[in-house]
């Protein structure tokens, strides 16, 4: 027989909400806990989720902070589009296209063929450019953390293990995998 799925919606930061699952033997949220406006909170609550014997597989984005355009930057683009005007939106979306060509551009690559293709291939999750051009600027709250943060901050405060980590350059997510002690409750 197979397994029987229960679907919910509620949100990881209200409590009466993720208390009344059960607990789980896998939590999964990829590219989610860091738009919740309270990453941090949101991890633990996953984390709360979880079995003994259970694994957490999270990606948080990464902190870029050593270059032009680091994550502060966004963040601040982030918010301005979201308080912003649909005017003042379409503007955004028109400069990051061009932003996106310039740096596509200076590596001697074609911009245009890189559109034209957009959607193509896993790396691109489907999403024709527009549609990725809006999830990038309209992805407010928006928090990021080193892979060095997320490791220290759960496994200091949960003590699971680390299985897996992948870790990238640039405004991406870091992937990482725990696992939660059987002994622990």
């Amino acid at each position: 027989m197979p397994p029987v799925w229960e679907i919910f919606r509620g949100s990881i930061l209200d409590k009466d909400f993720y208390v009344m699952l059960n607990r789980a033997d896998v939590v999964y949220s990829w590219g989610v806990l860091h738009h919740t406006g309270a990453m941090w909170q949101a991890l633990d609550n996953a984390i709360a989720c979880l079995k003994p014997g259970g694994m957490l597989a999270i990606s948080i984005y990464n902190n870029v902070e050593k270059r032009l355009g680091g994550s502060t930057f966004w963040w601040r683009v982030k918010r301005t589009y979201s308080q912003s005007s649909k005017i003042v939106q379409h503007l955004m979306e028109y400069a990051y296209v061009v932003y996106f060509c310039l740096g596509v551009a200076i590596t001697l690559r074609n911009p245009f063929k890189i559109i034209d293709g957009y959607g193509s291939d896993a790396s691109t999750r489907g999403m024709d450019f527009w549609h990725n051009v809006r999830d990038w600027i309209d992805s407010f709250p928006y928090e990021y953390a080193t892979a060095g943060e997320i490791f220290k901050y759960v496994h200091e405060k949960h003590k699971p293990e680390l299985m897996i980590l992948e870790t990238h350059d640039g405004h991406v997510y870091n992937q990482f995998t725990f696992h939660k002690p059987a002994s622990s409750d």
